[in-house]
């Protein structure tokens, strides 16, 4: 689901120019394969696709299936099978996995999926995927919307596994299949300071389709000339009143790089209050250290300081200020999607968020 901010942005386009898409969404998947369940790619007018669900090998197959779907409207389910080196379909991919796709013309999903970035919420999309309503039809849970499905125990619990375990699932009931696709806003990045090295990772962050907001103590004009790339400018002139200037929720982040002991003091300190899970720190580690012990001296809890990560970035040898950038949103990612920052040869188990099918 990283890439869906883009994807809305392409649908934006599309709708904008009056133009009519299918909409590619992986619903199910066997073995091996590219792309997990609530993978999606856009099949335009012309045929012309944007977005992969595959290497690159099904994206036209899928669009030839899509022809028909623009000129109906009738949504379909198509297999896949990519079994083997040799696969019957010929797509020779070696992926030897199975992917089910769900072809519709545009996607009420795509609503829920807006409202979903606009209004920074997560839950879970409810998409039909076969059953006594059309394929493709959507409905937005979240744990507040968890009583409305008292008329369904097996789905309401369903629903709540998918929200407690984070991970997308095909569920089957007797009369219908229904995808749960676990949702997330994207990562908000708050970025405190101005200097030469701020730059890289602004870029990266935009690159990801992070939100990223840059702050900094220099008028907003000045901010946005200097860093066009991010999408909010926050002049912030008094650390200690970064609570008033800046919203947060359980997917913010933050990295300092001010070079200003005094101001990264206070930032820290104001953050670590926040409910932020990762507050970077650039910076050498005596001057982390000190940091920290600030803060614990300030009345942070000591638990607290687990969401204080200093010198920010994994460890990668990186010594430019792009490479820097790279290793912290590395340790973005690492953290906020609960994985650890290994060499992915060196695990036993799958390399993406597993995908599961579920049956009443």
């Amino acid at each position: 689901m990283s890439d869906f901010t883009f994807l809305l942005k392409e649908v934006e386009r599309l709708r904008s120019a009056g133009q009519t898409f299918a909409v590619g969404t992986v619903v199910n998947i066997a073995g091996s394969t590219y792309r997990q369940a609530g993978g999606r790619m856009l099949v335009r007018e012309d045929l012309s696709t944007w977005g992969l669900i595959s290497g690159g090998c099904l994206e036209e197959e899928i669009a030839r299936e899509a022809e028909a779907v623009l000129q109906t409207g009738r949504p379909v389910v198509q297999s896949y099978d990519m079994t083997g080196p040799d696969d019957r379909l010929g797509f020779n991919t070696g992926c030897n996995g199975r992917v089910d796709v769900l072809i519709t013309r545009d996607s009420p999903a795509l609503t829920h999926l807006e409202a979903a970035v606009r209004q920074r919420t997560g839950g879970v999309l409810v998409q039909m995927v076969s059953g006594e309503i059309a394929p493709g039809s959507a409905d937005w849970i979240t744990v507040d919307d968890l009583a409305s499905l008292r008329t369904d125990q097996s789905l309401q619990r369903e629903v709540r596994k998918v929200l407690r375990q984070q991970r997308t699932t095909l569920f089957r009931q007797p009369h219908r299949s229904l995808l749960l696709e676990y949702v997330r806003p994207p990562i908000h990045l708050l970025i405190f300071g101005t200097g030469a090295d701020v730059d890289p990772l602004v870029k990266i962050a935009a690159l990801l389709g992070w939100t990223v907001t840059l702050v900094g103590h220099r008028p907003k004009p000045w901010l946005q000339e200097h860093f066009p790339s991010a999408h909010h400018h926050v002049f912030l002139m008094h650390p200690e009143a970064v609570g008033e200037h800046i919203s947060t929720d359980g997917r913010t982040v933050a990295v300092i790089m001010n070079h200003n002991l005094d101001r990264d003091r206070t930032l820290t300190r104001e953050l670590l209050n926040s409910a932020i899970p990762y507050v970077g720190l650039l910076g050498p580690r005596a001057r982390f250290r000190e940091i920290a012990q600030t803060a614990l001296e300030a009345s942070i809890e000591t638990a607290a300081l687990d969401r204080l990560y200093g010198p920010a970035g994994l460890d990668t040898g990186a010594e430019s200020p792009e490479e820097i950038a790279l290793s912290m949103a590395a340790e973005i990612l690492s953290v906020t999607n609960r994985r650890p920052a290994t060499h992915l040869r060196e695990g036993s188990g799958p390399i993406h968020t597993l995908c599961t099918t579920g049956s009443q």
